[in-house]
């Protein structure tokens, strides 16, 4: 009896012992550790995209590595968290050449902080890295708490790694680092590759394909280092809200005879403006299809498009392929732009750029019509087609931007309206109001500027809430409107738009992996410890009994 009663403490002790030693300690700790050091923050990864078959922008998407800081020794497999003055741009290419997993690139909460040189710097930092196709997953986040501790600890490991080699081997054994890994694992899809064109109609005459028309295109999209960010408020905000009034303004004066111009109007909001100008490429191939057919199709006398129209200076440039000969549609259209703005302090000129043949991509949106003979300029307060705010997330509503915006904004409103009218010296402030159409733009680019129109955000446009305020505007304003699909052939397709614009990085503290071996050896040293404790416990319980025994003989 006494036996099995010794037997069943030595196995009792046993599992209370490895449970209170060893479980308990571990369990608490872990819980502790998953509370306390471990951090979420937000990730936006780079464009992915096809154009022509070329490819652009990162091809991965997933992070598992343990993070590390620009100054760290050991890159290989691992994710480079680093502010983004800390990169020098002349050494990107190498350093997305390197066998790095991943990159965050930390970037300020509010840009509004940046001074002008570091917006400058900024500028040339983007574009270098748009122009960069790697298989490095690349993701922006914007500065925390949540990953300034991350950055810390990672910066820290490097120093620790230049020092003598016994603080290297204490940091081997001991230290600790942040593991990163994205809550989306899962494949970087396509999304659909429909894109949608938004087309409206005024119409002088009954008789509308024997009326020269006149074309205001505007494309919607915008462009930048990530899709979620990119909200466009100069290019293209500026121009999509143009051409809206332009619609609501023509519109009145078209619904009655006395008061309709001798030009057809049509308003293309075009898809596709940074990927190529895919959209207005679409509507210019149908177009010429449809005469190839011998049906009926506009008489485009020239094209108007807008780009960018706030100007630092007040100027207002008309971008041209060839110069417009005197006398011309373009050349008469120019002369009203110039006498209108005089009314408002800004000054015009013209732009001509050849059409480079060799180049892949387009500059201006007006080359897709100049490509196909169809006279066409783009008006723009941007001089040079290679300015990066064209493309940049930096592209924000500030402080003076609408100011800025409304005399170019007028300049053109007013010289189409004494275009189509034919009053080059005539006042039209009677014909125009100012505070109503200033309303009007306002509005909209409030609206604008909160939402990011990065091409690859819009599968299917016209269902998005922005899509579908618009197309109800065009239905309302305009004569006719109709919906453009841009499509792309399965096999070979013009342009792959890649999903996977946000994500949720995980950051997990742990320990090295020969901390865990030492651990390891360790507990099965300690495990191993109490396992000969419980086999002997019989001969520990009779040796203690025995003391006992001898210890009340002596006090009796």
């Amino acid at each position: 009896m006494i036996e099995k009663l010794i037997e069943c403490f030595r196995m009792v002790l046993g599992l209370f012992l490895v449970t209170v030693t060893c479980v308990v300690p571990f369990t608490s700790s872990l819980v502790s550790a998953t509370s306390a050091n471990t951090y979420d923050f937000s990730v936006f990864r780079l464009p992915q995209f096809e154009l022509h078959g070329t490819e652009y922008g990162t091809q991965d998407w997933r992070l598992y590595y343990e993070a590390v800081s620009v100054n760290s020794v050991e890159r290989i497999r691992k994710c480079l968290v680093v502010w983004w003055m800390d990169v020098v741009v002349d050494e990107l290419h190498s350093l997305l050449s390197s066998n790095l997993g991943g990159i965050i690139f930390v970037l300020p909460a509010n840009f509004s902080t940046m001074l002008a040189e570091e917006k400058n710097r900024f500028l040339r930092f983007e574009k270098a890295l748009l122009t960069l196709p790697t298989k490095v997953a690349l993701f922006i986040a914007f500065d925390c708490p949540e990953i300034q501790e991350v950055m810390r600890l990672a910066e820290e490991r490097a120093r620790v790694s230049k020092r003598n080699l016994f603080h290297k081997f204490i940091s081997l054994c001991i230290g600790e680092n942040y593991r990163l890994y994205t809550g989306n694992q899962n494949d970087a899809m396509s999304n659909s590759r429909v894109l949608q064109n938004i087309i409206g109609r005024l119409s002088a005459f009954d008789q509308r394909e024997h009326v020269t028309t006149i074309a205001v295109v505007a494309h919607y999209d915008s462009f930048g280092l990530t899709a979620k960010k990119s909200f466009g408020y100069n290019s293209n905000g500026s121009g999509m809200v143009v051409l809206l009034e332009l619609l609501r303004l023509f519109s009145r004066l078209y619904k009655t005879s006395t008061t309709r111009a001798k030009f057809n109007l049509l308003f293309l909001l075009a898809a596709g403006g940074k990927a190529n100008y895919l959209g207005t490429k679409q509507w210019i191939d149908d177009l010429i299809e449809r005469r190839d057919r011998h049906t009926a199709a506009p008489l485009i006398d020239f094209a108007i498009c807008l780009d960018g129209l706030i100007s630092e200076d007040s100027k207002l440039y008309m971008h041209v392929s060839k110069v417009p000969r005197q006398n011309s549609s373009m050349h008469r259209f120019y002369q009203m732009l110039e006498q209108s703005g005089k009314n408002y302090n800004v000054s015009t000129a013209i732009v001509q750029k050849k059409i480079n043949l060799g180049d892949e991509l387009l500059l201006w949106e007006h080359e897709r019509f100049s490509l196909r003979r169809i006279y066409a300029h783009t008006l723009s307060g941007i001089q040079s087609p290679f300015d990066p705010m064209r493309r940049s997330i930096l592209d924000l509503d500030s402080e003076g931007r609408f100011e800025k915006f409304v005399p170019i904004a007028m300049t053109v409103v007013e010289g189409l309206f004494r275009y189509l009218y034919g009053m080059k010296n005539d006042s039209v402030e009677h014909f125009l109001d100012a505070e109503a159409m200033r309303d009007h733009w306002k509005m909209w680019l409030d609206y604008l500027k909160t939402i990011p129109r990065s091409t690859q955000l819009f599968p299917n446009f016209t269902q998005t809430q922005l899509g579908r305020d618009i197309v109800r505007f065009f239905e309302h304003f305009a004569l006719e409107t109709s919906i453009g699909v841009v499509t792309s052939d399965f096999k070979l397709p013009d342009f792959i738009f890649y999903d996977g614009f946000e994500d949720v990085v995980h950051a997990h503290l742990t320990k090295s992996a020969f901390f865990d071996l030492l651990s390891s050896i360790f507990i099965v040293g300690y495990l191993w410890m109490l396992h000969l404790l419980a086999l002997n416990v019989q001969r520990l319980y009779l040796a203690v009994g025995r003391h006992v025994g001898s210890l009340k003989a002596k006090h009796q």
